[in-house]
């Protein structure tokens, strides 16, 4: 895919999507993801997955100042995602917290609450090829750097 096509910044079709996600780029990138392609994006939360409980979604919306209700269900982690310090379950919030925590000038509570509510469009993060990150227990606070996850949500992707 050329760089134009990269700079527009949102999927608008089934084959845009299969191309960005076989055709990676260096580096991680979030795009907008079009009503249209929404139902391809909820079959990318579907591999080895597990879907959280209400108390985890409780827990979530909490920390985001949000109600629970609010927040668009199914929510589904990749079911090998464990704190190897504490064998805490990791969630959304693992990685919202740590988003929040760690770059507050982009990523903020209202937003991403708007985001996993609906609210806000529908986004999906494409991790790179040149891709490691590092979540920070909720439990713990363990720093747990990994390669390769997935997590979702009616509304967001991460792939």
């Amino acid at each position: 895919m050329d760089d134009k096509a990269r700079r527009l910044r949102e999927i608008t079709t089934k084959e845009q999507l299969t191309m960005l996600l076989n055709d990676r780029s260096e580096n991680t990138e979030t795009w907008l993801v079009h009503n249209s392609v929404l139902e391809n994006l909820l079959e990318l939360g579907t591999n080895n997955m597990r879907e959280m409980s209400e108390n985890e979604i409780t827990e979530l919306a909490q920390y985001l100042g949000t109600n629970a209700e609010q927040l668009n269900r199914p929510f589904m982690v990749d079911s090998n995602l464990i704190c190897p310090t504490c064998s805490r379950k990791l969630t959304f919030l693992d990685f919202v917290k740590t988003a929040i925590e760690g770059d507050p000038k982009l990523h903020s509570k209202e937003r991403i609450a708007d985001i996993l509510s609906g609210r806000n469009g529908n986004w999906l993060t494409i991790g790179g090829r040149k891709f490691e990150r590092t979540v920070y227990c909720s439990n713990c606070g363990e720093g747990i750097v990994y390669r390769t996850h997935n997590y979702s949500n009616r509304n967001y992707a991460y792939a």
